[in-house]
């Protein structure tokens, strides 16, 4: 899919989200950002403490992702890599 290069890894098969996440978490000793394209991928993700960004190119439109709270709504992974790039430096 070309998105590799914008991935530290992918965690595929978890059995909780939530628990992996906060376990990637205390493992970076900081915050984390986790990319899903549902409103339980968003739950998941702000319940862990993860900063939650939606893709709609999954099976959710962008509105559901927002009013699960999402923090951010990308139509592309690069728009995370540039955002990031911008509060980095």
């Amino acid at each position: 899919l070309g998105i590799a290069c914008r991935l530290d890894f992918v965690a595929g098969g978890v059995t909780s989200k939530r628990a992996e996440l906060r376990r990637l978490a205390r493992a970076a000793g900081g915050p984390i950002l986790y990319v899903g394209d549902t409103e339980y991928d968003v739950a998941e993700a702000l319940a862990a403490g993860a900063v939650a960004v939606g893709v709609p190119w999954g099976y959710r439109p962008p509105e559901a992702l927002r009013a699960a709270g999402a923090t951010l709504v990308v139509d592309d992974l690069a728009d995370i890599a540039a955002l990031l790039a911008g509060a980095l430096g």
